[in-house]
């Protein structure tokens, strides 16, 4: 994500900072979750495809969110830093 260039006409470095943390903290929050969640087989049962395809499904959906995150620090970084 390309960070937006601080002035005086825009938003404060705080504002975006801020806002980027609420984010950052949402992300974290999503990941905690989905960590929380069970993915037993025992709640597919007779459908061990199903139970597959829910593993691997909450494992692109958590590397998706980690992905986010990564982006969304390294744009915090760069607001941080101007």
């Amino acid at each position: 994500m390309k960070a937006p260039t601080i002035n005086l006409n825009g938003d404060s470095k705080q504002t975006l900072a801020d806002e980027t943390m609420r984010a950052l903290e949402a992300i974290s929050s999503a990941i905690n979750a989905i960590n929380g969640m069970t993915i037993n087989g025992r709640n597919y049962p007779g459908d061990r495809a199903g139970h597959v395809q829910a593993v691997n499904d909450f494992g692109r959906i958590y590397s998706g969110l980690r992905a986010i995150g990564e982006e969304l620090q390294a744009y915090y970084i760069d607001i941080v830093d101007q």
